[in-house]
């Protein structure tokens, strides 16, 4: 490829992509376009990462009160079932 094709493959590629051209032309070419999109990225990111980690904070209580709900259910069977037995071995009320 000489330089003169190559220098048009270049022109070609840029003219096809109007947004790249007008990024060269306002002189910052970036990952996320300008730099208010790339701060407004990662604000988005930030927000993503707070939901998630709400997310998991939610989710570990409801996982906390199911288990106590749980164990306190078993703490009143037991007791019923140990009042039933007393009553049926001659406890009286």
């Amino acid at each position: 490829m000489t330089p003169a094709e190559r220098d048009e493959a270049i022109i070609k590629l840029l003219s096809e992509n109007a947004a790249v051209v007008k990024r060269i032309e306002a002189g910052y070419i970036g990952v996320y376009g300008t730099p208010e999109e790339h701060h407004q990225h990662h604000e988005w990111i930030a927000l993503a990462l707070k939901k998630e980690a709400q997310s998991v904070a939610l989710r570990q209580a409801i996982i906390e009160k199911t288990l106590t709900a749980l164990v306190m259910s078993a703490f009143v069977a037991l007791g019923i079932m140990f009042m039933s037995y007393l009553k049926l071995h001659g406890w009286k009320e």
